[in-house]
């Protein structure tokens, strides 16, 4: 998994603006990022053999001051820079908020 992502794509399921998830499955994603130790795949790379991971998932575990344990390997091992994260894009900030607001 490569950590390049800089800013979330339009259609990520981190923005405040998208609600297409159930809200079960919004705070699971949530959760398993910020607190699971897990990585997220960005859904545009999935099925393709440079998978990145969705810098939405990076930016909210890096707002909450909680990178988990695979970002901050990452970050050891010089392929991710938390400091080029576009911060200010506009994503939920946390798994709560991810799971009502994708409940609309």
């Amino acid at each position: 998994m490569r950590f390049d992502l800089r800013r979330p794509c339009a259609e990520c399921p981190f923005l405040r603006k998208s609600s297409y998830l159930s809200g079960a499955r919004g705070r699971e994603i949530a959760e398993i990022t910020v607190s699971g130790d897990k990585t997220f795949t960005c859904h545009k790379t999935l099925r393709t053999k440079d998978q990145q991971h969705c810098a939405g998932a990076l930016i909210m575990s890096e707002r909450r001051g909680r990178p988990n344990a695979m970002h901050q390997i990452a970050e050891r091992l010089g392929i991710y820079d938390p400091s080029k994260l576009h911060m200010e894009a506009d994503i939920y900030a946390g798994p709560e908020e991810m799971s009502k607001g994708h409940e609309r």
